[in-house]
């Protein structure tokens, strides 16, 4: 049974991602393998950790995308279709949780969170 690509189009094409770390980035590099998905936003709370991942995206694509450490910045970017959040959970508990509900963003959040570790 042959798939037409016409049934499967992406409808979201604009992403932004919440939390830049491994996992996050890991996410990213996922979403940006299609032609279609474009990174337009970025958030971390670590600047350093931020601005490595501007640079990996603006190397694969050709485009920087906006970097923030507040991630209401990024739910108000009006350009964003899309975005991953991609925390420990310990961070999303002491940070607050990330929903349409609770933040009131028209935009499709996909929630990836990850077990914490004792350091």
């Amino acid at each position: 049974m042959s798939l037409e690509r016409s049934r499967y189009e992406v409808i979201v094409s604009h992403i932004a991602l919440i939390g830049c770390g491994g996992m996050g980035t890991g996410d990213l590099a996922d979403f940006l393998r299609l032609p279609e998905v474009e990174c337009l936003a970025l958030c971390d709370v670590d600047q350093h950790r931020l601005d490595e991942t501007v640079q990996t995206v603006q190397e694969l694509r050709g485009r920087a995308p906006d970097g923030y450490r507040d991630f209401r910045k990024v739910l108000g970017c009006q350009d964003v279709h899309a975005v991953a959040v991609a925390m420990m959970k310990s961070a999303s508990r002491s940070e607050g949780t990330f929903s349409a509900r609770t933040t009131r963003s028209p935009k499709s959040l996909a929630a990836i969170s990850y077990p914490s570790r004792a350091i």
